[in-house]
Formats: structure tokens, sequence, C-alpha cells
């Protein structure tokens, strides 16, 4: 904000790890609606809102796309509910992990690749503009997750509907989601280039360790220290809603 105050492009950031870029950074949070709303209330309060605003966008996507799934009544503010105020999300805002409001988007995504399926293929333009602005917002990580949700959902569809209709469609979306974000993918890649660094193996977690992943809100680590859960991460489901499994 100071920086376009001032009238220059906010590129470098003095105050990271002594200095590095913002545009070419995977993960910069300056993008994202925090930015506009700190110009209006200052950084505080825009942080604050840009909170409420993203889970009120993840509750009514939800909403949205269990009405679309088929789902009425009640059944239609149950997963509204689970999915944006989950464990997973409240303890990562707790944190400070505010990259991780992206998630929000996560159902609209899946809504315009569906609907885009049983009407137009206008709706790809939801599902491709978001998993754009998922990148454009910092959380690399999501938009791999993204890939591979579309490509299960288009994988599932084309086999039901013996169709390569799904399949295009998925296609479509990333294409436009590339297209759409290239101003930041290709910094991002060339600042990347020459900082790769070799990252040492992590094992995965026991299948013994999977009720404490999904209902421990702890730091669980072994003796040999050959798996570990981070407590950010932990707690994601919650007893209540894997009750209801």
């Amino acid at each position: 904000r100071y920086a376009i105050q001032a009238g220059q492009l906010p590129g470098w950031n003095p105050y990271m790890c002594g200095g590095s870029p913002n545009l070419a950074n995977p993960q910069p949070f300056f993008l994202s609606a925090a930015l506009p709303l700190s110009f209006l209330v200052g950084e505080v309060v825009a942080t604050k809102l840009a909170i409420t605003i993203s889970l009120a966008i993840g509750i009514a996507g939800m909403v949205f796309l269990a009405q679309t799934l088929g789902l009425r009544g009640p059944a239609l503010f149950l997963p509204a509910l689970i999915f944006p105020l989950s464990g997973f999300m409240t303890s990562h805002l707790a944190n400070g992990q505010l990259l991780w409001l992206t998630v929000d988007y996560l159902p609209w995504i899946v809504l315009g690749f569906v609907r885009a399926l049983r009407s137009s293929r206008w709706w790809l333009l939801l599902a491709g503009g978001l998993t754009a602005l998922t990148f454009i917002e910092g959380r690399v990580y999501l938009v791999a997750y993204i890939v591979a949700l579309l490509a299960i959902l288009g994988l599932g569809y084309a086999v039901a509907r013996r169709s390569w209709r799904p399949l295009v469609h998925v296609a479509l979306a990333l294409f436009l989601a590339v297209g759409l974000a290239a101003w930041k993918i290709l910094p991002t890649l060339w600042f990347l280039h020459d900082r790769v660094q070799a990252l040492a193996n992590t094992d995965g977690i026991p299948l013994a360790a999977l009720d404490d992943a999904f209902l421990v809100r702890s730091v669980t680590t072994n003796v040999d220290d050959t798996y570990y859960m981070i407590g950010t991460a932990a707690g994601a489901l919650g007893v209540v809603a894997f009750s209801l499994l």
C-alpha cells in the first residue's frame, strides 16, 4: 500500500527474508482483496474484512454447489458450514496463514465445471478464472489440488457419460487459467529457475496415524521422526463432522 501511495509498483518486499520480489514470489498475499480494502480502512481492518468476505464466498459457493448437485432443505447448509468453517480453515487462519483463504474458491470452481457440463461452456470462465486467481493470490499448493480435483471429476464424468467432453472441459478450464495467470506464472518460473533446492526425503503418515490426522489438533511425532503432523493441519475434519459420515 505504501509503495502504491508513493507512486511505485510494489515489486519488492524489503521486510521479508532481507528482501524478496513480490510479483515473482510464488506466495504473495498482497495481490488479494486485502490490498484494495487497505486503502479504505487500513491493513488490520482490511485483513479482517478479507477473511469475513472470503468465508462468506465459501459458504455461498457450497450452498449453490449443493443445490446444483441435488441437495435440498437443511442438507444445503451442512456442507456450507463444514467446508469453510472446518478445523483446517480455522486453525490456519488463527495462525495467520491467510493464503488458505483461496480454499473458499473451490466450491465455485467445481460449480463452474459442473454447470458447464450441464448447460453452457461459458461457466468454464468461472472455473478457469478462479483457478487463475488462486495462483495469483499465492496459494500455489492449492492449484495442484485443483488440477487433480478437476482431472478426477472429468474422468468420472467421462466414464459415466461415455464421452470425452468432460475431459475437454477440464483442458479448457486449465488452459483458460494459465492464460489469465500468465503474467504471474512467467515471472514466478523465471525466479524459481535458478533457485531450485534439493529437499530431504519425507516419509508419509502411516495408516495407523490417520485417526490423529483427522481428529487430533496437537503435533504428533514418533520416536524416529519419520513422520509428523503439523498442529495447524490436524483436526481438519473434526469429531462432529466425522460422526456424520
